[in-house]
């Protein structure tokens, strides 16, 4: 039947392809549209750059969020909590944990570079006139670290991994999500196909936070203390992006290494430094029972 192509007779509800396509179509057309009314509606961005990104953050967090809990609960039929957004199953330790490991993984990236002679410190104290104060740092925190973090989290390591999971199994969905991931980085300003192939490879991390503890809230640690500590702390280009930062940097080195323009994520170095934040995940996660990780792991 016709009907069966796009429903799951079994589950009564649409197939995982159709559902992820909808989100996706549903996420564009809602950012697109609610973001050309905003900017009619204010009269274009704002002047000031740290409150034009703070809205611009913001607006990603409220569609994204809008856009998946409608998908979630009539697409998917299922609950937004079930995505791994219980607060109450150590949501508050997970999220400080992610942070700090990645406060940690991006000390070593910076000391490695130093010890290397790849990195000189030139200054500190940032030269944007409105990030001058602790107040606006931890403005520049939510719009850096927060907004982007938690709309590809949810959608990333939420809607399409865990879709996927639902379709063709764990292994694969784990596999073929981080590849998309790693693709739309590609777009980035500097990107490579190198770089990309590294970001895919850096993914694993954040599925790991998922798959140790089938919630999402280390993963979303992880990622907004990677992009904070990455950027507005140590000065590095984000993925490709480089913004004010606290700590000014020369950066010499082989690309291969330093990863260049793009920033540290598209150089081998971070590899290792990935893989010993891995570690450390796997034994601070290894009291957790009933997750994921029992239906992925060999």
């Amino acid at each position: 039947m016709i009907k069966n192509i796009f429903v799951n007779p079994i589950e009564h509800r649409l197939r995982t392809g159709w559902r992820i396509l909808i989100l996706l179509t549903f996420l564009v057309i809602v950012k697109v549209k609610v973001l050309t009314i905003l900017i009619k509606l204010v009269g274009g961005p704002p002047d000031n750059k740290l409150l034009s990104e703070l809205i611009k953050g913001s607006f990603l967090i409220v569609v994204s969020t809008i856009a998946i809990v409608i998908s979630r609960k009539f697409i998917d039929k299922k609950s937004f909590k079930s995505f791994g957004l219980d607060f109450k199953k150590n949501g508050v330790t997970d999220l400080f944990v992610g942070f700090i490991i990645s406060g940690l993984m991006i000390g070593m990236i910076f000391l490695s570079l130093k010890i290397m002679g790849y990195v000189k410190i030139e200054d500190f104290g940032f030269n944007n006139v409105v990030i001058s104060n602790m107040f606006t740092f931890l403005l520049w925190l939510l719009i850096i670290g927060v907004s982007v973090s938690w709309f590809e989290e949810l959608t990333f390591r939420g809607y399409l991994l865990q879709n996927l999971t639902d379709g063709i199994g764990i292994r694969w969905a784990v596999l073929l999500s981080s590849i998309i991931f790693g693709l739309i980085h590609l777009q980035n300003p500097n990107a490579t196909m190198l770089s990309g192939i590294i970001i895919i490879l850096i993914t694993f991390i954040l599925v790991l936070g998922w798959l140790r503890t089938g919630q999402l809230w280390i993963p979303f640690g992880l990622h907004a203390g990677w992009n904070f500590f990455l950027g507005p702390v140590f000065g590095f280009p984000v993925s490709g992006m480089l913004e004010d930062s606290f700590i000014k940097l020369t950066i010499n080195g082989p690309e291969w290494i330093t990863g260049g323009e793009f920033g540290p994520e598209g150089g081998y170095l971070v590899l290792p430094i990935i893989g010993i934040g891995m570690i450390l995940l796997f034994v601070l996660t290894k009291k957790r029972k009933d997750t994921p990780w029992n239906q992925f792991k060999f």
